[in-house]
Protein backbone atom coordinates (compact mmCIF):
# COMPACT_ATOMS: atom_id res chain seq x y z
CA UNK A 1 0.00 0.00 0.00
CA UNK A 2 2.68 2.69 0.99
CA UNK A 3 4.20 2.08 -1.93
CA UNK A 4 1.99 2.49 -4.38
CA UNK A 5 0.79 5.82 -2.70
CA UNK A 6 4.19 7.20 -2.76
CA UNK A 7 4.62 6.42 -6.65
CA UNK A 8 0.98 7.73 -6.82
CA UNK A 9 1.86 10.86 -4.39
CA UNK A 10 5.20 11.73 -7.12
CA UNK A 11 5.19 10.17 -10.36
CA UNK A 12 8.80 11.20 -10.99
CA UNK A 13 9.72 8.98 -7.80
CA UNK A 14 11.66 5.30 -7.66
CA UNK A 15 10.00 3.27 -5.25
CA UNK A 16 12.19 0.16 -4.59
CA UNK A 17 10.10 -2.24 -2.01
CA UNK A 18 11.88 -5.15 0.07
CA UNK A 19 9.43 -7.47 1.31
CA UNK A 20 10.84 -10.87 2.74
CA UNK A 21 7.86 -12.94 2.83
CA UNK A 22 7.31 -14.62 -0.21
CA UNK A 23 3.24 -14.76 -0.18
CA UNK A 24 3.25 -10.99 0.46
CA UNK A 25 5.89 -10.43 -1.83
CA UNK A 26 4.16 -12.18 -4.50
CA UNK A 27 0.98 -10.22 -3.93
CA UNK A 28 3.13 -6.58 -3.95
CA UNK A 29 4.17 -7.93 -7.44
CA UNK A 30 0.61 -8.50 -8.60
CA UNK A 31 -0.67 -5.28 -7.03
CA UNK A 32 2.50 -3.16 -8.40
CA UNK A 33 1.53 -4.61 -12.40
CA UNK A 34 -2.60 -4.43 -11.55
CA UNK A 35 -1.77 -0.58 -11.08
CA UNK A 36 0.42 -0.69 -13.95
CA UNK A 37 3.12 0.57 -11.79
CA UNK A 38 6.19 -1.48 -12.74
CA UNK A 39 8.25 1.54 -13.91
CA UNK A 40 7.66 3.55 -10.76
CA UNK A 41 8.10 0.26 -8.54
CA UNK A 42 10.59 -2.23 -8.03
CA UNK A 43 9.82 -4.97 -5.44
CA UNK A 44 12.68 -7.34 -3.76
CA UNK A 45 12.40 -10.52 -2.04
CA UNK A 46 15.23 -8.79 0.40
CA UNK A 47 14.73 -8.19 4.39
CA UNK A 48 16.52 -5.30 5.43
CA UNK A 49 18.89 -5.91 8.37
CA UNK A 50 22.29 -4.45 9.94
CA UNK A 51 23.79 -8.06 7.86
CA UNK A 52 24.47 -8.99 4.27
CA UNK A 53 23.46 -13.01 4.72
CA UNK A 54 20.88 -14.80 5.46
CA UNK A 55 18.22 -15.42 8.77
CA UNK A 56 15.25 -17.07 8.91
CA UNK A 57 11.62 -15.14 9.11
CA UNK A 58 9.85 -16.59 11.96
CA UNK A 59 5.45 -17.02 10.20
CA UNK A 60 3.70 -16.07 13.42
CA UNK A 61 0.05 -17.21 11.72
CA UNK A 62 -1.42 -19.48 9.34
CA UNK A 63 -0.46 -19.87 5.78
CA UNK A 64 -4.26 -18.47 4.06
CA UNK A 65 -4.00 -15.38 5.79
CA UNK A 66 -2.13 -12.35 4.06
CA UNK A 67 -0.87 -10.09 6.83
CA UNK A 68 1.52 -12.14 8.66
CA UNK A 69 3.05 -10.01 10.99
CA UNK A 70 6.42 -12.02 10.40
CA UNK A 71 9.74 -10.72 11.60
CA UNK A 72 13.10 -11.92 12.33
CA UNK A 73 12.75 -11.30 15.90
CA UNK A 74 11.38 -13.97 17.66
CA UNK A 75 8.26 -12.84 19.94
CA UNK A 76 7.34 -14.30 23.07
CA UNK A 77 3.26 -14.15 22.89
CA UNK A 78 3.03 -15.39 19.38
CA UNK A 79 3.32 -19.05 18.29
CA UNK A 80 5.65 -19.56 15.35
CA UNK A 81 4.04 -21.47 12.33
CA UNK A 82 7.03 -21.82 10.01
CA UNK A 83 10.13 -20.42 9.70
CA UNK A 84 11.27 -19.07 6.22
CA UNK A 85 14.94 -18.54 4.79
CA UNK A 86 15.29 -15.09 3.77
CA UNK A 87 17.87 -13.12 2.48
CA UNK A 88 19.27 -9.84 4.47
CA UNK A 89 20.93 -6.97 3.05
CA UNK A 90 21.89 -3.93 4.70
CA UNK A 91 20.19 -0.77 3.61
CA UNK A 92 23.55 0.78 2.99
CA UNK A 93 24.37 -2.30 0.63
CA UNK A 94 20.94 -2.10 -1.43
CA UNK A 95 21.39 1.74 -2.27
CA UNK A 96 25.09 1.29 -3.56
CA UNK A 97 24.22 -2.25 -5.46
CA UNK A 98 21.22 -0.28 -7.25
CA UNK A 99 22.84 2.43 -8.16
CA UNK A 100 20.79 5.13 -6.71
CA UNK A 101 21.92 8.47 -6.41
CA UNK A 102 19.53 9.89 -3.93
CA UNK A 103 16.99 8.76 -0.88
CA UNK A 104 14.59 11.31 -0.15
CA UNK A 105 12.25 8.77 1.90
CA UNK A 106 12.66 5.75 3.94
CA UNK A 107 9.37 3.81 5.30
CA UNK A 108 10.00 1.06 8.04
CA UNK A 109 7.19 -1.54 8.83
CA UNK A 110 9.99 -4.29 9.73
CA UNK A 111 8.10 -6.08 13.32
CA UNK A 112 10.67 -4.55 16.14
CA UNK A 113 13.68 -5.05 13.64
CA UNK A 114 13.79 -1.37 13.82
CA UNK A 115 17.20 -0.96 15.37
CA UNK A 116 18.78 -3.57 13.40
CA UNK A 117 17.59 -1.57 9.61
CA UNK A 118 18.71 1.78 11.03
CA UNK A 119 21.93 0.36 12.12
CA UNK A 120 22.36 -1.21 8.47
CA UNK A 121 21.49 2.14 7.22
CA UNK A 122 24.16 4.13 9.17
CA UNK A 123 25.49 5.67 5.32
CA UNK A 124 22.51 6.78 4.45
CA UNK A 125 21.43 8.30 6.88
CA UNK A 126 25.03 10.40 7.29
CA UNK A 127 25.35 11.02 3.64
CA UNK A 128 21.79 11.34 2.26
CA UNK A 129 19.50 12.27 5.37
CA UNK A 130 16.25 11.13 4.25
CA UNK A 131 13.30 11.57 6.37
CA UNK A 132 11.93 8.00 7.32
CA UNK A 133 8.28 7.09 8.87
CA UNK A 134 8.87 3.88 11.00
CA UNK A 135 6.21 1.64 12.61
CA UNK A 136 6.87 1.72 16.48
CA UNK A 137 5.60 -0.65 19.28
CA UNK A 138 5.97 1.16 22.05
CA UNK A 139 7.62 4.15 23.90
CA UNK A 140 10.86 2.28 25.27
CA UNK A 141 11.29 1.54 21.47
CA UNK A 142 10.86 5.01 20.36
CA UNK A 143 13.05 6.45 23.19
CA UNK A 144 16.18 3.96 21.38
CA UNK A 145 15.21 5.14 17.98
CA UNK A 146 15.06 8.36 19.08
CA UNK A 147 18.96 7.89 20.80
CA UNK A 148 20.19 6.43 17.67
CA UNK A 149 18.62 9.01 15.27
CA UNK A 150 19.45 12.34 17.20
CA UNK A 151 22.78 12.44 16.51
CA UNK A 152 22.25 13.08 12.98
CA UNK A 153 19.89 15.94 13.53
CA UNK A 154 16.86 14.07 13.23
CA UNK A 155 12.93 15.29 15.21
CA UNK A 156 9.99 13.44 15.01
CA UNK A 157 6.60 13.53 15.61
CA UNK A 158 4.31 10.63 16.79
CA UNK A 159 1.57 10.21 13.83
CA UNK A 160 -2.32 9.44 14.93
CA UNK A 161 -3.66 7.69 11.90
CA UNK A 162 -7.38 7.72 13.21
CA UNK A 163 -7.42 11.26 14.90
CA UNK A 164 -5.32 12.71 12.16
CA UNK A 165 -3.40 14.77 14.38
CA UNK A 166 0.51 14.61 15.10
CA UNK A 167 2.58 15.04 17.84
CA UNK A 168 5.97 16.40 17.80
CA UNK A 169 8.35 15.30 20.33
CA UNK A 170 5.94 13.64 22.40
CA UNK A 171 7.07 9.91 23.28
CA UNK A 172 4.07 9.42 25.24
CA UNK A 173 1.72 10.36 22.81
CA UNK A 174 -0.03 7.41 22.46
CA UNK A 175 0.33 3.43 23.79
CA UNK A 176 -0.72 1.67 20.87
CA UNK A 177 1.12 0.98 17.60
CA UNK A 178 1.60 3.77 15.74
CA UNK A 179 3.40 5.59 13.02
CA UNK A 180 6.20 8.09 13.29
CA UNK A 181 8.22 10.55 11.41
CA UNK A 182 11.84 11.41 11.93
CA UNK A 183 12.92 14.04 9.40
CA UNK A 184 16.49 16.46 10.31
CA UNK A 185 15.44 19.52 11.42
CA UNK A 186 14.42 21.06 14.48
CA UNK A 187 11.33 20.50 16.26
CA UNK A 188 9.40 23.72 14.93
CA UNK A 189 10.78 23.12 11.01
CA UNK A 190 8.96 19.85 11.96
CA UNK A 191 5.97 21.25 13.53
CA UNK A 192 5.46 23.73 10.57
CA UNK A 193 6.12 21.33 8.03
CA UNK A 194 3.27 19.26 9.77
CA UNK A 195 1.15 22.49 10.23
CA UNK A 196 1.31 23.25 6.48
CA UNK A 197 -0.33 19.91 5.48
CA UNK A 198 -2.64 19.05 7.91
CA UNK A 199 -3.73 21.01 10.83
CA UNK A 200 -2.28 20.17 13.90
Amino acid sequence: MYSLIAARANRKADVYALEPMERTFWRLVDNVRANRMSRSVEAFALAASDEDGRAVLNVFRGRRVLRSGSSLVAKDDRTVVRKQPVETVRLDTFVRRQGIPEVDLVKLDVEQSELRVLKGMAGLLDEHKPSILVEVFSGEVLREITDLLYPYGYSFAVLDDLGQGAYVEDVGAHEQVRNVLFWVGAPEELRAFLGSIAPL
